[in-house]
């Protein structure tokens, strides 16, 4: 049960050493310029005491560390949106010995296709510079961002303290008829977060008095919203939701009231009228009496009951992709639509009901601009952001073409004299081999970027010694 309240409050505020009490009762927190702290990260091994969480607590004193001999290992921090990412800081322990460790960047708009950002290389993290490493990251729009280690010459696995993630400050466009997770706000006061027991996990917004508030940046209301539902718990007589917008005293676009639902995590959904329309900063603004907190918040989402209209407009398009002949776009789903239609230079080239997209058949060494509109019986929206990508240069026929010569290759295991590398230096007289008895093993090429692949061909020494 919940019980925290004001007192426990301060309490906590000075066991850690927080001594001005104005201070501590009207405390802001903005989106901080750091994409990453305190975001969801995961890691592919991690040591018992060292979890990926270090990387993002604002401590160099901690870190995450994987487990030994078992290159490679990543780490993938979900910014809560899209970005566009320029600049990766990374840190050790500043106390620290100087080490290498070699590390690629990749990004992804949707959490499960990647694209190479970054290629390997090794980077010193030494202790004249704070064990700090700057990567510089071609301007690439991208929520997930994985850094992908496998080698590190001061100990056999990965390590990080820190993983600092910049790009572009101003905050993407929301889409306000998809739902908004309270804890993805820009900025807040006085809440805090908690595990949540509703549907879908994560975590709710909790600890509310009188006062608090949270901000969205951006919000597209489009053509028009006439209706709000809020995810909501209480376990007091709790109070009342104020949507305004621009700032916490801004204009009231709606009220939600929210009353006992009979425990911190009995979720319920209230809903009120609201009437808005336009991109605006959204402020949920908390108000009410109760001793012991208000309610706690998991999530909100705005409707158009009366007149579905036109589908709101696709967001952050992005490409995910490309080779000398194709190129895979990826965007944001819009509220309310069918599908989508794919604009290529200005003409339009397809639809489809998905919200990823590949168009084969391209010039090499061509530049394309696309964006996509959403479509439903209502008709099209406007059209979403413009990308122009150029098509990569040489063959225009990947499905012949052999791309792994040469390329970085990484073993699970190998035999000190029998190398991965073997693999990808078109010689069939040399091989790789794991260590024996220890299945499964795993060989990895980076292909550089993101190819179509149509075949893969395996070879073993073509000696008569050779079963």
């Amino acid at each position: 049960m919940k019980t925290v309240t004001s007192t426990r409050r301060l309490t906590h505020a000075l066991a850690i050493g927080i001594i001005s009490l104005p201070c501590l009762l009207a405390t802001t927190v903005h989106a901080q310029t750091n994409l990453a702290a305190g975001k969801t990260i995961t890691a592919s091994t991690t040591v018992s005491g060292f979890p990926g969480s270090n990387s993002v607590d604002g401590n160099q004193g901690t870190y995450w560390e994987s487990q030994n001999n078992a290159f490679p290992q990543s780490l993938t921090v979900d910014l809560g949106s899209a970005y566009n990412v320029n600049r990766v800081v990374l840190k050790l322990p500043n106390n620290w010995g100087s080490r290498t460790q070699n590390i690629s960047v990749a990004g992804s708009v949707n959490g499960s296709t990647y694209s190479t950002l970054v290629n390997t290389a090794g980077y010193t993290f030494n202790p004249s510079s704070s064990n700090n490493v700057t990567i510089n990251v071609p301007g690439s729009s991208a929520r997930y961002l994985r850094l992908n280690v496998t080698g590190n010459t001061g100990w056999p696995a990965a390590q990080l303290s820190e993983v600092e993630v910049y790009g572009d400050n101003q905050a993407p466009v929301r889409d306000a008829f998809a739902q908004l997770k309270a804890t993805s706000y820009n900025s807040m006061n006085g809440i805090q977060t908690e595990a949540t027991t509703d549907s879908g996990g994560g975590n709710n917004i909790g600890w509310i008095e009188d006062g608090d508030w949270i901000a969205f940046s951006n919000v597209n209301f489009g053509n028009g919203a006439n209706k709000v539902s809020a995810r909501v718990a209480s376990n007091t007589a709790g109070g009342t939701i104020e949507l305004r917008l621009g700032s916490i005293s801004g204009s009231l676009i709606g009220t939600i009231p929210v009353t006992s639902t009979g425990g911190w995590q009995t979720w319920a959904t209230k809903t009120a009228n609201v009437s808005v329309q336009g991109t605006h900063d959204l402020y949920l603004v908390f108000k009410g009496s109760a001793a012991g907190g208000l309610f706690n918040v998991n999530w909100l989402q705005f409707s158009n009951d009366s007149n579905p209209g036109l589908p709101a407009t696709p967001q952050n398009l992005s490409s995910t992709g490309k080779t000398a002949a194709s190129i895979s776009l990826s965007w944001t789903a819009a509220s309310g639509a069918d599908g989508y239609e794919i604009v290529r230079n200005g003409s339009l080239l397809t639809t489809t009901t998905g919200t990823i997209f590949t168009d084969n058949g391209l010039s090499a060494s061509t530049t394309y601009a696309y964006s996509v509109r959403a479509f439903n019986a209502a008709g099209s929206s406007g059209a979403s952001n413009s990308v122009s990508v150029t098509t990569e240069a040489g063959n225009q026929n990947p499905q012949v073409v052999k791309i792994s010569g040469g390329k970085p290759v990484t073993a699970s295991t190998a035999v000190s004299f029998l190398p991965a590398t073997n693999t990808v230096d078109n010689n069939a007289a040399t091989y790789w081999e794991s260590n024996s008895n220890a299945f499964p093993q795993t060989l990895t090429i980076d292909l550089g970027s993101t190819h179509r692949v149509s075949r893969v061909l395996l070879k073993l020494p073509n000696d008569a010694a050779w079963a």
